[in-house]
């Protein structure tokens, strides 16, 4: 999908309006006519480098799963952004010590797709995605959050093992 840079214009003005992503993906249809489903929707978002205005984090104890941003932080070096290496059949990224992501055969009931993610400083998680189009983590330890640059790292090889697996 070509998206000019006046389209891109707009749909950073609908972040910085406060719009979610479900209200961008129906502007997106009808200020556009360009009509993309919520995860597409997503997809742009992060693939436009769109930034969503600061808003206050809610305290995220005593909540198992953690939702992914899919802003990209503007403190990434180049190399952080660069294209990913190439998935093996598994679907993890060889021999990169980042970030390492695999795809479950059969999601379960009410979800899209599921897997595990290994991060950059060894922890590993169960990621999931919903029929609503939500990506969330499920960390093996309770309070774990991963750094910036391992959501963007687990962001982009999710997109690309989802293209490769043809979800």
């Amino acid at each position: 999908m070509e998206i000019t840079e006046e389209q891109r214009g707009l749909i950073q003005k609908m972040a910085d309006e406060g719009s979610d992503l479900g209200e961008i993906q129906k502007r997106i249809a009808d200020e556009l006519k360009i009509t993309v489903t919520y995860l597409e929707t997503r997809m742009l978002i992060s693939d436009l480098g769109i930034v969503f205005p600061e808003e206050e984090k809610d305290d995220a104890k005593g909540q198992e799963a953690v939702l992914l941003d899919s802003g990209t932080p503007e403190d990434l070096s180049q190399e952080d952004l660069s294209p990913a290496p190439d998935l093996d059949p598994a679907g993890s990224v060889p021999g990169t010590g980042t970030v390492s992501v695999t795809l479950s055969e059969l999601a379960p009931p009410g979800m899209i797709a599921n897997g595990t993610v290994t991060f950059s400083d060894g922890e590993k998680a169960e990621w999931y995605l919903d029929q609503m189009g939500r990506l969330g983590l499920d960390p093996t330890k309770p309070d774990y959050h991963p750094s910036e640059s391992d959501i963007v790292a687990f962001q982009k090889e999710l997109k690309r093992l989802a293209e490769v697996s043809g979800l």
